[in-house]
């Protein structure tokens, strides 16, 4: 009944029903389509200058629903956190599930949940500890590689390779060293399903994946032949008697600690192939805008470079001393406040709700922008400065928890935050302790706000080596 009111309202142009109360809105751009479009072509863009013009809290103006934007710390805190239950994945994650499965990223409710407890054993950071040596090996692959073209004198893509080093990693410490040439058959499918499906659900005219166009067959292609490799180890798996140390064997002896169920195979590919996609591609793109954010601020990469020379000049990296990059750690989060890799989280709320007078009508899609709550000057002095020092102890005891949450929050904060750290912190300062890196364009990226915030064109960089 509510949204067939809401319909009658967009036709007699006195848009949605916010029960009398006085929701700031964006003037619509089009009669019928609303700001549908404007928001599609350009949605970075436009929540920044909205933002500016409405304020923290405000109705995009789509046909028929309340579509919210939230731009506070304390709105986080509220959906993420006090109200979580009130709010599910909103519709646009829908899409999601057709590649991803029924996987933590997509999974809602009592499933959801029960495979969040089976699985979160698995992430401990002492669990992960045996994984430190496989990212290493995979940052040394590329570090040779790298002392090739420094040789050559050929420059790096840096995004491109930062993408298949990443995906590497995520490819071994999930399924084993031992893949042979099927590591490459994976990375190269990761990378396709991790394009397509990113360009697919940002196109508000997208097909249907019965549709037999081009892109749609080459995405199920891919994911036909991801989900073939991924069903053939776990089959082998449960066969072998000899114990493997990856994140799947992990993952195939977690029992829910209250049921003692384990992971059924199906449940097993859905985690392996969200794995796959989300630790891939947000890793990559926060490294690679860390990099960038690095050839622009030379104080901050020599401040880098001496605490990297330091752990390093000894040996390679391992567990033990991770802990020791310390200020790796600062450039990192640094770099994720000002370019955050999930740019925004979206939720639907499942019933009415209020925050700060405002209503949120049931069914409506909120969407919480760590982009702007990130660069929020009531929260960051400086903000468009990058000073990884605002992350040291004296800044981050009076800041607002959640005016910096690149991992989300609540019960649903990622359960990979520990891995993508330790992956990061491993390729970045081996890579600055073993070249000098020079940008070959001084402009900054111009953004891309696709699923993730990528770099909308490469970046080259000239190495040379130390």
């Amino acid at each position: 009944m509510r949204i067939l009111k809401n319909i009658a309202r967009e036709v007699m142009g006195k848009g949605k029903d916010f029960g009398g109360k006085n929701v700031p809105t964006v003037p619509p751009a089009h009669p019928l389509f609303r700001n549908a479009f404007v928001f599609a072509k350009g949605p970075l863009p436009f929540i920044l200058r909205q933002w500016r013009n409405q304020g923290d809290f405000y109705d995009v103006n789509f046909p028929q629903i309340p579509f919210l934007i939230l731009s506070h710390p304390e709105h986080v805190k509220h959906i993420l956190v006090s109200k979580h239950r009130n709010y599910k994945k909103a519709f646009s994650y829908n899409f999601l599930s057709y590649t991803l499965g029924k996987g933590l990223f997509t999974n809602e409710g009592d499933s959801w949940l029960k495979q969040r407890r089976t699985a979160q054993p698995a992430f401990h950071r002492e669990r992960l500890a045996s994984l430190v040596r496989v990212m290493v090996e995979d940052t040394n692959a590329l570090v040779s590689e790298w002392d090739e073209k420094a040789q050559a004198e050929e420059p790096v893509h840096l995004v491109e390779d930062m993408m298949m080093t990443t995906s590497a990693i995520v490819a071994h410490t999930l399924m084993g060293t031992d893949l042979g040439k099927q590591s490459e058959e994976i990375i190269g499918l990761i990378n396709i399903i991790n394009n397509q499906t990113t360009r697919k659900l940002t196109n508000p005219l997208r097909s249907p994946m019965w549709m037999p166009t081009p892109n749609n067959l080459q995405l199920n292609k891919a994911i036909g032949r991801l989900d073939e490799i991924i069903y053939e180890i776990i089959g082998q798996r449960r066969k072998s008697a000899t114990k493997q140390h990856d994140l799947l064997a992990m993952l195939m002896e977690a029992e829910d600690a209250e049921s003692g169920d384990r992971m059924s195979d199906q449940q097993l590919r859905d985690e392996v192939v969200t794995l796959m996609l989300a630790g891939t591609e947000t890793s990559a793109n926060a490294l690679s805008w860390t990099f960038s954010l690095l050839m622009q601020n030379p104080e901050a990469l020599h401040k880098l470079r001496q605490e990297a020379d330091a752990l390093l000049t000894e040996g390679q990296l391992t567990n033990a001393n991770l802990h020791l990059l310390d200020y790796t750690t600062k450039v990192l989060n640094e770099s994720m406040r000002i370019y955050p890799p999930i740019w925004m989280i979206a939720r639907e709320a499942l019933e009415d709700d209020e925050i700060g007078g405002y209503p949120i009508p049931r069914g409506s899609q909120v969407y919480l922008s760590s982009f702007i709550v990130h660069r929020h000057p009531d929260f960051w002095d400086k903000p468009n400065v990058f000073d990884p020092e605002r992350f040291g102890e004296a800044h981050a005891k009076d800041r607002h928890k959640f005016a910096f949450f690149p991992f989300g929050g609540g019960p649903r904060y990622c359960i990979g935050n520990n891995f993508a750290m330790m992956e990061m912190q491993i390729i970045l300062a081996t890579l600055v302790h073993r070249f000098e890196l020079q940008p070959i364009s001084t402009l900054p990226p111009a953004l891309d706000p696709l699923l993730t915030l990528r770099p909308k064109n490469e970046i080259l960089l000239q190495l040379k080596k130390r």
